[in-house]
Formats: structure tokens, C-alpha cells, sequence
């Protein structure tokens, strides 16, 4: 007996605005996160219930393009065609778990868990094709993101992100699919018991996994003396992405003063030598450097000719000005920079022309008064910030889409192929340096990319790296709200599934240290009242870890590519059957 029925317009729409609605308030800046959990009960009870599978995905678009349209509106300031392309293309994913959905449920009637677990494969399928696969991804707005602080989040070490979203959609999708296929009063018992008891096993199993990653890290450093914490501290600059876009001398000047300034508050320095509350290692965000750049042999480059700001100021001025800053702190200077390669610059015609090997938005660690040999540079470009997928090996094709709708933007950038370690020297009590914690550096969307990050820390199946610092520029976001705290809730996974902590550094905020449990230890400016679109100085202690890699280091994101792969080869399978047994007339 077929589970299907027509359902009308209203009732399509309906459910498709109950869907929206739950999984919006689920994110910040509302952060409903019991809402995930019966988020996806709309879209699955459309999809098995309608006779009309493009009818009701329609339906779906058009509501969650609206959904997107709102919670991606930070996007009208940086590209009024981008916006509502974007939300466009987000609303895909969810129309077609519903058509796809309506296929699967053609199929010849399975037990309920055979078909929630379909169901969960195919939206978990479609998250990680959004996420990994097109455009180079997009993985925010995952299912899972909102449960960070429950105990479910453990269980990342684990399955990654991708997995936890299994485990999310899984319970909700048994009772959506018994509720629609209910034969008898005890049948509907057994499968709410069964979704019960899948929630029931992920929390007792995150809670283990939490209370056993905290045993572990006690017992490592009972064990291991020498390995005790980093301190760390952020300069959170208040930089408006406007003024970064166009950024005059005076803007510079005024800036580079106040970061000037809490750089020498970071340092906690007395007659300027080391105290116990001097900081290993100070952090400014993301291309905050004010200069052309810190690669010491491009500033040669620049010197060479001579090149000078509108205001006849040297083009090298704000490069000396830091290497001398940081030889007055004595600390490690960690800063969010462009990096050059091979940087030519001579002269034609219309006046100077600049050259070069490779343009990147980079990392750069100064000590001892000069720039450390080694590098960072960002290996994975926002897309459409940084990069336009499938567009940008055309600089004619790019360079009028921008343009048209991205004024003052430049796609010029150059993705990075090292996974860079910085040795950053500890001191203890004493003033001694007994050992140097490996850092690597996550540059703004990376922080949201999970195999990134795992390449970082445990590239080779080997850990490589103690403590992830993630630089970035959330100006971008200007005043939306909810983003900068989104950014912050994305973060706090990678340290989960890696078992390693991370210290965010971000313009205009929410800078934060967080453990390798995904809890937030420190978050904002000391002595501020708010932590976002404010300047001042975060500090923080961070014990570093000594475990091997986690199970999630090991095999990835496997849960998310074999959902994508096992709903790829079910739903094909579905919407064939269903289209060489359709009567004429009937709509697929």
C-alpha cells in the first residue's frame, strides 16, 4: 500500500516554512539548537507524502531561497548579485533532499529504519556535496553545527561533523517515516523507542568520549612535565572591512598606532624585559599588517624603487615599523599578512608594473627583530571571496563579474601547497625555554573546512602540531547578527574531531581560545562588556596535547562521502525506477 497522497500547495508550503523556520532559529543569533533536532521532520514528511516531487521541491526552493535570502543578508554589502545568487544555490540542497526524498519513498516499503537511514545518507549526502565538493564548498549550516555544546559534539572525534549530522537527522527521520507508515499502535511504539534510544547512545557515548579525551590530557601531562600550556595572547583590531577594501595612508597610520599600542599591553612587559604574565606568543588577525607585505625579499623588491604612499611616506615604513615593535616586546609576533613570491616590479609606458611568481594571503612569525624564514600560506580560497570557482582561469570573464557585482574587490590571490608548522618557544615561570609548541595557522574559512584543519595538525597520520591559531577577518560581516558567533560555533568542531585547541584572532571579534573539548575558554577583549566590533586584548593559557591522532584524524570525513556516495547509487536507482514505471501523464 503506497504511502503517498496529494498534498496541495498550502501544505507543501506549510511544511516547507516549518523547516525553515526551525533550522534558522537553530543557529545563532538565536542558537535554539533543540530545534535541529526536528528540523529536517517537514521536509522528509513533504517528500513521502506528496504525488508531486518537482511540485513540492519547487515549493522548497522558493521558501528557502527566502530563508537563505535573511540569514545571508551580511552578504548586501560585499555583493548585491552574490546574495541572491548564493541563496539561490543554497536552496538547491534542500529541494532536492525533498525530490530525491520522494523518490526513495517509490520504492518497494522497508522496515522504518531502512528508510529514516536512507533519508539521513541522503541529507548528510547532500550536506557534504555542499560542504566539500562544489564550488570548492561551503560548509556552514551544517545539521550538527548548533549541538556543540551538547554531549553528542564528542562524538566528532570519532565521525567528524559530517557523522554527528547522521546521528541528528537519524532519530528524526525514524519517527517522521513511523508517524507517516503507521500500521499499528505498537509499531509507531517501537520505532519511538528506537529513535529514543538513538539519541539516548549518541549522548551516553559523546559523554564518555568527553569524560575520557579530559582523563586523557590530565593523565598525559601528570605524566609528560615538560608539556604544560602556551600563553597566548590576541590583538582583536576593530578594523570596518570598508576601510580594509580601500585602506588610505591616514587609515593605516591610525590603525597600525592602536595595534601599536595594545601589542605593547599584550606583552605585559616590565622596563621592557619579561614578566611571569609575559605571553609566549602575541596574534593579530588576519591580513591586519597595514604594509604591502611582510616577505622580506618583496619589501627589498619595494625598496629597490623606491615606492612610496600618496603622502610621500616609504612603502617599506610600516614593515620597519613592526620588526622594530616587536624587538621592543621580545615576544613571538604571529600576523595575518600578504605574502609574495618572486615580486618584480619595473616600468613601462603608464608607469610601474608589478610581476610576480605567487600573490597569498599568508602567515607570517617575527622574533628576534626579523621576519622567520617559514611561511603560511591560506591553501584553501574562500570561494567567491577570495576565488571564483570555475570562473577565475578567465581574469577578463572574472574581472566583469566583479564589476558588476563586487566593486572593489580582487580575485588575485594564489592558493597555498604547504601545510606550514611555526616553532614557537615556551617560557616558563623562570624565564627559562624549556621547549617550543607547534602551531599551525587555519586562515579565516579554514577554520570551517574539516579536512584542512586535519591536515594541518595530523598530516601523515601523524600529530604535527600542538595548537591551531586561526586568523581572520569577520569585519566582513559588518553589523549582521549571529555571524562572528556562527564563525566562532564552526570553529569550536575542529577542535573536537582533532582533539587539539584552538585560539581565534579576529577582526572586529569574537576572538577566542577554545579546548580540545570544543569549550570556550576565553572569548573577547579583557575588560569588555561586549566581545564583537570592539578593539582590545584577549589572554589566554592553553594546555597543549599530547595524544596520537583521533579516530576522526585517521579516516576523515568517510561519513560524509559514503553518505553522498550510498544516496548517490539509492537514489539514482529510485528516481530510474520510478521513471521506466511511471504512467504517462505522471510527474517525476
Amino acid at each position: 500500500m503506497s504511502d503517498k497522497r496529494r498534498t496541495g500547495r498550502r501544505a507543501g508550503a506549510i511544511a516547507a516554512a516549518l523547516h525553515a523556520a526551525l533550522f534558522a532559529v537553530a543557529f545563532p543569533p538565536i542558537g535554539l539548537w533543540p530545534a535541529a533536532l526536528v528540523a529536517l521532520a517537514p521536509l522528509a514528511w513533504l517528500a513521502l507524502r506528496t504525488d508531486r516531487p518537482r511540485r513540492a521541491a519547487g515549493v522548497v526552493w522558493l521558501v528557502s531561497a527566502a530563508m537563505w535570502l535573511l540569514m545571508e543578508r551580511w552578504l548586501i554589502g560585499v555583493s548585491a548579485v552574490g546574495w541572491p545568487l548564493l541563496a539561490a544555490y543554497l536552496a538547491l540542497f534542500p529541494a532536492a533532499f525533498v525530490w530525491l526524498g520522494a523518490h526513495l519513498g517509490r520504492l518497494r516499503p522497508g522496515s522504518h529504519w531502512r528508510v529514516a537511514g536512507a533519508l539521513a545518507a541522503l541529507w548528510v549526502g547532500l550536506e557534504y556535496l555542499r560542504g566539500a565538493v562544489v564550488l570548492t564548498g561551503y560548509p556552514w549550516f551544517l545539521i550538527a553545527h548548533p549541538l556543540i555544546d551538547t554531549p553528542v559534539a564528542q562524538l566528532a572525534e570519532w565521525v567528524g561533523v559530517y557523522g554527528v549530522s547522521f546521528l541528528v537527522a537519524l532519530p528524526q527521520l525514524i519517527l517522521i517515516v513511523a508517524l507517516i507508515r503507521r500500521r499499528r499502535t505498537g509499531a509507531l511504539l517501537v520505532s519511538t523507542a528506537s529513535a529514543v534510544a538513538v539519541v539516548a547512545l549518541a549522548a551516553a557515548g559523546g559523554l564518555i568520549l568527553g569524560a575520557v579525551a579530559q582523563v586523557r590530557q590530565s593523565a598525559d601531562e601528570e605524566h609528560d612535565k615538560d608539556i604544560t600550556a602556551i600563553r597566548v595572547a590576541v590583538v582583536q583590531t576593530n578594523v570596518p572591512q570598508s576601510n580594509k577594501v580601500a585602506w588610505s595612508i591616514e587609515d593605516r597610520r591610525r590603525d597600525f598606532a592602536q595595534m601599536r599600542e595594545m601589542t605593547l599591553d599584550a606583552a605585559q612587559t616590565r622596563a621592557g624585559e619579561p614578566s611571569p604574565e609575559t605571553p609566549d606568543l602575541i596574534v593579530w588577525p588576519e591580513t591586519m599588517f597595514p604594509g604591502e607585505t611582510l616577505s622580506p625579499a618583496a619589501v627589498a623588491e619595494i625598496a629597490r624603487v623606491g615606492l612610496v604612499y600618496e603622502d610621500g611616506t616609504p612603502a617599506t615604513f610600516f614593515y620597519d615599523a613592526l620588526l622594530e615593535l616587536q624587538r621592543a616586546v621580545g615576544v613571538p609576533l604571529l600576523v595575518g599578512s600578504i605574502g609574495y613570491d618572486g615580486l618584480r616590479i619595473g616600468t613601462d609606458d603608464n608607469g610601474l608594473v608589478f610581476e610576480h611568481d605567487g600573490k597569498f594571503n599568508s602567515a607570517f612569525l617575527l622574533d628576534a627583530g626579523a621576519v622567520r624564514g617559514e611561511r603560511y600560506d591560506k591553501m584553501h580560497l574562500t570561494p567567491f571571496g577570495e576565488v571564483m570557482p570555475g570562473i577565475s582561469w578567465s581574469d577578463r570573464l572574472e574581472g566583469w563579474l566583479l564589476s558588476l557585482g563586487a566593486a572593489g574587490m580582487r580575485f588575485d590571490l594564489d592558493a597555498g601547497r604547504s601545510a606550514t608548522v611555526f616553532e614557537v618557544p615556551l617560557r616558563d615561570v623562570e624565564m627559562e625555554r624549556p621547549g617550543a609548541a607547534r602551531v599551525v595557522t587555519p586562515i579565516c574559512f579554514e577554520s570551517a573546512t574539516p579536512g584542512v584543519c586535519r591536515r594541518l595538525v595530523f598530516g601523515g597520520g601523524q600529530r604535527r602540531a600542538d595548537l591551531m591559531v586561526n586568523l581572520t577577518n569577520d569585519g566582513w560581516f559588518g553589523s549582521a547578527p549571529g555571524k562572528r558567533a556562527q564563525a566562532l560555533q564552526v570553529a569550536r568542531w575542529r577542535c573536537v574531531e582533532l582533539r587539539t585547541p584552538m585560539v581565534r584572532a579576529a577582526n572586529t571579534g569574537i576572538s577566542a581560545a577554545i579546548d580540545p573539548s570544543g569549550r570556550v575558554q576565553a572569548r573577547g577583549p579583557e575588560n569588555r562588556s561586549e566581545d564583537e566590533r570592539v578593539a582590545g586584548v584577549m589572554r589566554a593559557s592553553v594546555n597543549l596535547p599530547v595524544g596520537g591522532p583521533t579516530v576522526y584524524a585517521r579516516i576523515g570525513d568517510a561519513a560524509g562521502w559514503l553518505s553522498l556516495l550510498g544516496a548517490s547509487l539509492v537514489s539514482g536507482w529510485a528516481v530510474w525506477r520510478g521513471r521506466s514505471g511511471r504512467r504517462p501523464g505522471a510527474e517525476s
